[in-house]
């Protein structure tokens, strides 16, 4: 169920950007504002809150070479900065979806099981689930068994032939070169 405005103007918070003297502020909920200065250089008045939006979801941070993604932005503000070996991950896989409870610093391969997981990514060594392929997992199995117990019966072309897949699919099968995955 969406926010109502309201609801988001009292659960958001906003803090100063680090290095950028208060001219750069982001929020919990993802949101980026740019602050504006009378000729004093005081700060008089606050700017209008945008959010950038995937692929161009970086923001030009004064004293950063390039654009910064908010993300990152928004957990170096609001948890500190990134420890070693880790990188900016997005729990539900929505790299528009910057809010501090969609966000964490893990690591990269924690990062692509999750994508795995939340469906974001496709699984190369699951065939069946691709449904391009003429295998399934039973079939796979006992493919496997078969050339196990009776290897000069089962030749490759016989495999093959009984499943379906030219023979160079069942041997890389049975070979565990792909459906690694199946016992």
């Amino acid at each position: 169920m969406p926010m109502s405005p309201r609801t988001r103007a009292e659960l958001e918070q906003w803090r100063d950007v680090a290095g950028t003297n208060g001219a750069l502020q982001v929020s919990n909920m993802g949101r980026v504002m740019r602050m504006k200065y009378a000729g004093t250089g005081i700060r008089s008045q606050l700017g209008i809150p945008f959010t950038p939006r995937p692929p161009k979801n970086g923001v030009s941070v004064p004293g950063r070479r390039g654009p910064v993604d908010v993300a990152c932005l928004v957990l170096e503000t609001f948890v500190g900065l990134c420890p070693d070996g880790m990188e900016c991950c997005h729990c539900d896989d929505n790299r528009s979806n910057n809010q501090l409870s969609n966000l964490r610093w893990d690591t990269h391969a924690n990062n692509v099981k999750d994508g795995y997981r939340n469906g974001a990514k496709r699984s190369r060594i699951t065939g069946e689930q691709t449904s391009q392929s003429k295998l399934n997992n039973e079939m796979v199995a006992l493919a496997r068994q078969l050339r196990a117990t009776s290897p000069k019966f089962w030749t490759w072309d016989r495999l093959g032939t009984k499943f379906g897949v030219d023979r160079m699919t069942i041997k890389k099968a049975v070979e565990r070169k792909t459906w690694r995955h199946v016992l």
